[in-house]
């Protein structure tokens, strides 16, 4: 799987990629990405992580998903990093014949959209951190893990 410029159009049905306007004065609205099922137990959450540095070419060997809430990575001391989604199978698991993978700017952020497949977060060229906004119980039913049979490679 190669990993591709940031396209916002095309990971759309994934989520958001969160940039800035080109022209100063002008505001981006992302609040979408703030919705959460209700009835779940769910409590916004915001948090800081710290990532290890992968090379590509870097193995994928599971996706995991949200049912029932937005991920949001906005990045505070990036390089890039790589995102990889993947749409969803008849039988709810991962589509590998619909795997796509973007390489983002450290000054561009993503929101994956409730359900959607993705990888673990995974900074390009040195470690990172990155707030993340998510509304969770903390519980195992905040996420949902697939473990592919073999792993995918995502190249550069």
């Amino acid at each position: 799987m190669t990993a591709g410029s940031p396209d916002a159009t095309a990971f759309r049905r994934f989520g958001r990629l969160l940039e800035a306007p080109a022209e100063a004065g002008v505001r981006a609205d992302y609040s979408e990405c703030l919705a959460f099922e209700a009835g779940h137990g769910l409590v916004p959450r915001l948090h800081v992580n710290r990532t290890k540095a992968v090379a590509l070419p870097h193995p994928l060997p599971a996706f995991e998903r949200h049912p029932h809430n937005w991920q949001t990575f906005l990045p505070l001391d990036v390089s890039r990093f790589v995102v990889v989604v993947a749409g969803t199978a008849a039988d709810g698991t991962p589509d590998l014949d619909d795997v796509h993978a973007f390489v983002l700017p450290g000054t561009a952020g993503v929101s994956f959209a409730p359900g959607v497949w993705h990888a673990p977060a995974a900074t390009l060229d040195r470690d990172g951190a990155f707030a993340v906004v998510w509304p969770r119980t903390d519980t195992d039913a905040d996420t949902a893990w697939h473990r592919l049979p073999s792993p995918l490679s995502i190249v550069g």
